[in-house]
């Protein structure tokens, strides 16, 4: 496919030009998935795909050219795993796992990608959520900041988790900053290492006090889709 987009652009396109032709197309495939793949596609297809700037353009050699599927939306959920299980060695969550893969609970901004619980008294368990993404190009980190301050509504603690590889200093500090304002915990992680994933907390989460209806809400719906951490 992006083959075919730069085919019938033989002047280039920007990169957020191809972003948003993909995007319109692999609707099922996460943006930052998206925006990770095109970084790394002038470096690993030299031969194929020329870049000057931020425009894109095909120089007519198919070979090795990787065809964006389904199979791309692999690119950030190799993390949630491992990030399940740091929230638990770490005594954040008492039991913890994956669950945004298919947006279960409602929508990108309604699902966050990893959720637990941490044990406590009374009849419900707080609920701890992250967002995780392996991208910081584009409007990646905006997105996942503003989908972090959303699952505030429901969760006790809420984790932004972001590579430390490709992000820019000033937004690394503008990123901690805000994590802080809010209240949100801050980790970092080497997105080049898909096994054994080490994962750095930069900032705690606090804990916050979440809306009544949102919790009760959500404890259903965690309950209603079998979602496993969040049985007694």
């Amino acid at each position: 496919m992006l083959v075919r987009i730069l085919r019938r652009n033989p002047k280039g396109l920007s990169r957020q030009d191809i972003f948003q032709r993909l995007r319109s197309q692999l609707s099922d495939i996460p943006g930052g998935s998206l925006h990770s793949y095109l970084s790394r596609i002038p470096e690993e297809f030299p031969k194929a795909i020329k870049r000057r700037g931020d425009l894109y353009k095909w120089k007519g050699n198919v070979k090795g050219v990787k065809r964006v599927t389904s199979a791309s939306k692999k690119g950030e959920e190799v993390f949630y795993k491992p990030f399940a299980s740091f929230l638990k060695r770490k005594g954040i969550c008492s039991d913890a796992m994956p669950v945004g893969r298919d947006h279960r609970l409602g929508g990108k901004w309604g699902t966050p990608d990893v959720m637990g619980k941490r044990a406590g008294g009374g009849t419900t368990n707080p609920i701890i959520s992250a967002e995780i993404k392996d991208s910081t190009d584009g409007n990646a980190l905006v997105t996942a900041f503003g989908q972090a301050c959303v699952y505030k509504l429901f969760s006790t603690e809420v984790y932004l988790v972001i590579p430390k590889n490709n992000i820019h200093e000033d937004d690394k500090k503008r990123i901690t900053t805000l994590c802080q304002t809010q209240g949100i915990g801050l980790v970092l992680f080497d997105n080049t290492k898909r096994k054994r994933t080490r994962f750095a907390i930069v900032s705690s989460a606090e804990t916050c006090t979440p809306n009544r209806e949102e919790v009760e809400r959500y404890e259903a719906l965690l309950i209603e889709k079998d979602i496993l951490f969040y049985r007694d």
